[in-house]
């Protein structure tokens, strides 16, 4: 197995590993999800966005409990539903500096809101568990795969072998028995230097 290959493969190992650790996070958060979904409610927060420091910033509150309010600042979420237009998703770099939407949660967990419904989170994270952990697998085959492609000897093509004299072999030839033809190169075949007769008369 050449150096180069032997890079590689430990780039692609640790690719891999991360791939199936992601994927099993995104199965783990998807079903904290799918149970909070089965309780899900929804109330409406209004939302003033403002940018810092070159990052657009989200701040809105609601209601934990009857007797507390709740004042979350930080990242705006990329999408949301404003209740509007059948509930669909809208970008929120497209909306107004003051507008209302949609938040999801559970009674029993208050500090579960989301901006999306529950359950299709949920799906969405399963789905992104799927995505990862297939990728890390076809990673993995295919590191096997190349690593015993790369451990096999190499030849040239047709079994044509050159020594360091530049000697070109047939192996196949020679396992066969056969008598191998002698090699002549162009010294065998230089007329020789014949003495010169007429200095000796």
């Amino acid at each position: 197995m050449n150096p180069h290959w032997k890079s590689t493969a430990s780039y692609g190992v640790l690719a891999a590993i991360i791939a199936l650790a992601y994927g099993g996070f995104c199965i783990h958060t998807g079903r904290q999800d799918a149970a909070l979904a089965q309780n899900e409610t929804s109330t409406s927060v209004h939302i003033h966005k403002g940018r810092s420091l070159g990052l657009t910033l989200c701040e809105y509150s609601y209601n934990k409990d009857a007797s507390s309010t709740t004042t979350v600042e930080g990242k705006c979420p990329d999408r949301v539903s404003t209740g509007s237009g059948g509930g669909a998703m809208q970008d929120v770099a497209d909306l107004p500096e003051d507008f209302t939407a949609i938040m999801y949660f559970d009674p029993a967990d208050l500090d579960s809101y989301s901006f999306t419904e529950l359950g299709a989170k949920s799906a969405h994270e399963y789905l992104l568990a799927k995505l990862s952990i297939g990728a890390g697998v076809i990673g993995i085959a295919l590191l096997i795969w190349g690593t015993v492609y790369s451990s096999r000897p190499e030849q040239s093509v047709g079994g044509i072998v050159v020594d360091h004299k530049g000697t070109v072999l047939n192996p196949d030839a020679i396992n066969s028995g056969q008598t191998e033809a002698p090699h002549y190169s162009y010294m065998d075949v230089l007329p020789k230097e014949q003495p010169d007769r007429s200095e000796k008369e």
